[in-house]
């Protein structure tokens, strides 16, 4: 009689662990008076944002300013953004996965040290218009502001960089919706993200071409205003070398108005995210520079 041989399949069931729902942060911009309660440093005396604007008080003195690097091979870039319910939030990396974007300082400057790019991040304001960046320049806000927040490699991430005093430098644009102006910020595709990005804790990541930021990083590290300052949200580190160029930069109106209305600022989808911004802070005794490479090369004027 012939053998019979049976194949038995076994299947087995494993569970996979279900995505985390995304957690609202405890604080709230129209709260923000209160942010100190829970967060100490928010109540401390190095804040921002600040206006900015020099007086004919000043000092000069020689300093250079950082230098940009960007990775090699950006044609082929990954980007990834995320609606955090408070702000657009972009990691940008080469194909390799490497950090897009690297600041250089030097011995006499402002930054002494090499730093990361660790996100770039979004404020505006609501369809009204009105105040939507955080800084004021020359005596006038703009609608909107990109920040480009780089850690100190030294520390080796965000977090750990937070709790030193030289641990952050943030490059701040000052956005306005004015096709005229000479600078403009690349969106990068992400208008055509915005649609896949309403639900709060929403993520994105595709391929994209990552060279159109190059040009608008280069001129911003030309001129500039600097000072030391702190995160513009909770916890409100005071970890900040602030870079903000001293000119406005466009923005893509429909891409602003699609921020304005479209990303939900909570779970339930009942609040939009909308006047993103905090409340000026007074400079009080921290020297605010202005930096011009154009200009007596590699000079900075404070007061």
């Amino acid at each position: 009689m012939p053998r019979l041989c049976l194949s038995l399949t076994v299947l087995v069931s494993v569970a996979l662990p279900a995505r985390a729902a995304p957690v609202e942060p405890s604080w709230k911009y129209w709260a923000q008076d209160k942010w100190w309660k829970e967060f100490p440093q928010c109540g401390g005396d190095q804040q921002s944002p600040v206006e900015l604007r020099p007086t004919e008080d000043r000092f000069w003195y020689y300093g250079r300013g950082p230098r940009v690097r960007f990775a090699k091979r950006l044609k082929a870039g990954r980007l990834t953004a995320t609606n955090t319910g408070r702000t657009l939030s972009v990691t940008l990396e080469n194909d390799s996965g490497e950090p897009a974007v690297q600041l250089k300082g030097s011995r006499s400057g402002l930054l002494s040290s090499r730093y990361t790019l660790d996100n770039l991040h979004l404020h505006w304001n609501d369809p009204a218009g009105g105040r939507g960046s955080e800084h004021k320049m020359n005596g006038a806000f703009e609608q909107a502001e990109a920040h480009f927040v780089f850690f100190n490699q030294q520390y080796g991430n965000v977090s750990a960089a937070l709790a030193h005093v030289d641990g952050l430098a943030v490059v701040g644009l000052l956005l306005r919706p004015d096709a005229a102006l000479s600078l403009s910020l690349p969106t990068l595709g992400l208008d055509g993200d915005l649609p896949r990005l309403t639900q709060m804790g929403s993520s994105v990541t595709r391929q994209v071409d990552l060279r159109p930021l190059r040009r608008p990083l280069r001129v911003a590290l030309r001129t500039f205003f600097s000072y030391h300052g702190s995160l513009t949200t909770p916890p409100c580190s005071p970890a900040v070398t602030w870079i903000v160029h001293d000119h406005p930069v466009s923005i893509d109106v429909p891409f602003l108005q699609q921020l304005r209305t479209s990303m939900r600022a909570n779970t339930a989808g009942t609040e939009t995210i909308q006047n993103n911004w905090r409340k000026l802070h007074k400079l009080g005794n921290r020297a605010l520079c202005k930096y011009d490479r154009s200009f007596l090369r590699n000079w900075l004027s404070c007061r």
